[in-house]
């Protein structure tokens, strides 16, 4: 995959808006506004240590080109600091909320790039369950090509910005709409996206920030069961920095638990 070639992903690696709708990016999208807004500040710890490493790390590594993928709404990159606006930075999603189109639009610096950062992976998997629904049989999804992501030298830095644990996500939930996969099946598709993903900072510097760890915890804080996130291998990293995201306090998200997220950052 060459980043270079703008008509290339265009053509290939940004869906469409049907297939987006379909398959509830967007509103997955809104949703994590909408979450924000009613934790009525309990975010404000995580996105600090979110700004606070990444500008370090910045700091640290002076690069001049920096790719952001899973910019989304902007809560968790520091792009109103100044000691930012000399970097000529590229904001990559899935889709670019009109109110960050708003906001960036007089950043000189600033590009946006709509794009599928798991290489084409959500129209190939929406293919897939159109194609099996006609044909009444469960797709094989250990076949699903999923390419290691690369970079060529026009990128020299890249921010993975709490999406790792996300990209398998919403495409099981909508293939297990129509089919049961095994947990194998399913360990073995989220493990495959997810390594390359991070087959990203095997050639280029970079931060990764993720969630590692879902905590579900009773009313008075007790955790009762904890769900993995990752299932893929990390590289070596230089610096590392963890702490616990009040994710949700209002019950939204588990009907049953309060929900804690484990979070790593990760320098490479």
């Amino acid at each position: 995959m060459n980043w270079q070639n703008k008509g290339l992903m265009a053509e290939i690696l940004e869906p469409g808006r049907k297939t987006l709708r379909k398959m509830g990016y967007l509103k997955d999208q809104a949703g994590i506004l909408k979450r924000y807004f009613r934790e009525e500040g309990n975010w404000h710890n995580h996105i600090d240590n979110c700004h606070e490493f990444i500008l370090n790390e910045l700091k640290s590594a002076k690069p001049e080109k920096v790719l952001v993928l899973g910019s989304g709404w902007l809560l968790d990159f520091p792009i109103d600091n100044q000691d930012i606006r000399n970097i000529d930075i590229t904001l990559a999603d899935i889709s670019h909320p009109r109110q960050i189109v708003h906001k960036v639009k007089n950043l000189s610096s600033v590009q946006l790039l709509n794009i599928d950062i798991t290489a084409g992976l959500i129209e190939r998997v929406f293919s897939l369950v159109d194609e099996g629904q006609k044909s009444g049989s469960k797709p094989d999804i250990t076949n699903l090509d999923i390419p290691p992501i690369s970079f060529t030298e026009n990128y020299e830095y890249v921010i993975s910005l709490n999406i790792l644990n996300q990209l398998d996500t919403l495409l099981v939930d909508y293939m297990e709409k129509f089919w049961n996969f095994s947990e194998e099946e399913i360990l073995t598709f989220r493990k495959q996206i997810q390594q390359s993903h991070l087959s990203i900072f095997q050639s280029t510097k970079g931060i990764l920030i993720s969630d590692m760890v879902e905590l579900q915890k009773d009313k008075k804080g007790t955790v009762i069961n904890e769900k993995k996130l990752i299932f893929a291998d990390l590289p070596a990293s230089k610096n590392r920095k963890s702490w616990e995201w009040n994710f949700d306090t209002h019950y939204a998200y588990n009907d049953n638990h309060l929900v804690d997220m484990v979070v790593e950052a990760i320098s490479f």
